[in-house]
């Protein structure tokens, strides 16, 4: 049992490696993962080969040959890590964009307060046409009949 805890481990590790690597590839940098795609997927029929078939590997099944292979497929795992990790900040936010983006949700929420307010005004106005007293535009003479009809 203790025989095949590094081999399983390993297989593990370089079937992570190269599901990582697969999934890395349809990113934005795809041409940096071709390279480790093609290493992760060499070390995983390596561990597989070594698990089902160890008399293609080596003559002498050995558990050294187990744990340096366990050893390759864990470092190379945690390099791939480190790779996407690095290409992650290497490869910043796109500045021009992020400000269009910005700029227009600032022009969206000032729009929608501009809009409120003529809203509100509007309704006002309206409000006044319709309701409110209008001054009647006279001629001196109505004045005249009008100061008579205010004073009787």
């Amino acid at each position: 049992m203790v025989a095949y805890i590094f081999p399983l481990f390993s297989i593990i590790f370089t079937t992570l490696s190269t599901l990582s690597c697969l999934r890395f590839f349809f990113s934005k940098q795809f041409y940096f993962w071709i390279l480790p795609l093609l290493f992760s997927a060499l070390l995983a029929v390596i561990a597989f080969i070594y698990v089902f078939f160890p008399s293609l590997i080596l003559p002498y099944n050995t558990q050294a040959m187990a744990i340096i292979i366990f050893t390759i497929a864990s470092a190379w795992y945690a390099i791939v890590i480190c790779f996407r990790y690095i290409l992650k900040k290497g490869i910043g936010k796109n500045k021009v964009k992020y400000d269009s983006y910005k700029n227009f949700k600032e022009a969206q929420y000032l729009e929608k307060i501009e809009r409120r307010k003529y809203i509100k005004y509007d309704k006002i106005i309206r409000d006044k046409e319709k309701y409110g007293a209008q001054k009647l535009a006279t001629t001196p003479q109505q004045e005249e009949w009008l100061d008579l009809f205010d004073n009787f």
